[in-house]
């Protein structure tokens, strides 16, 4: 099957993982490599979350990223467009901190894309 669209090379997609998601939230960072803007954000679960829905709030040294907080439902998959043009500089730090969801111990993975300057 043919792709679609071309991958462009300055997109690059970082990973982050947590340990947990669920009852006991640990935080997930990534270290950005160079300047860029942000395009997505993205969660996908490696487990179920039993009852409640994952909040996760994503900010940029500290600061929130727009459009965040997004939510993760149960069904254990989710991404998040910013509602407005974000910028990182090499160094800075994308911070993911997930709370609200059930369930011990939910291993997540975490996606950054972004755009080369």
């Amino acid at each position: 099957m043919a792709y679609p669209s071309v991958h462009k090379l300055n997109v690059i997609h970082l990973n982050a993982h947590s340990p947990s998601i669920g009852a006991s939230p640990v935080a997930a960072y990534v270290r950005v490599p160079f300047r860029c803007s942000i395009e997505k954000l993205a969660v996908v679960a490696a487990g179920i979350i039993t009852t409640a829905d994952c909040s996760i709030a994503v900010a940029l040294n500290g600061s929130a990223i727009s459009g965040s907080p997004f939510t993760l439902p149960v069904s254990g998959a989710a991404a998040m467009t910013p509602t407005a043009k974000t910028y990182a500089n090499e160094d800075d730090t994308i911070s993911f901190t997930s709370s609200g969801a059930s369930g011990a111990n939910i291993p997540a993975t975490f996606t950054a894309v972004l755009k080369q300057a």
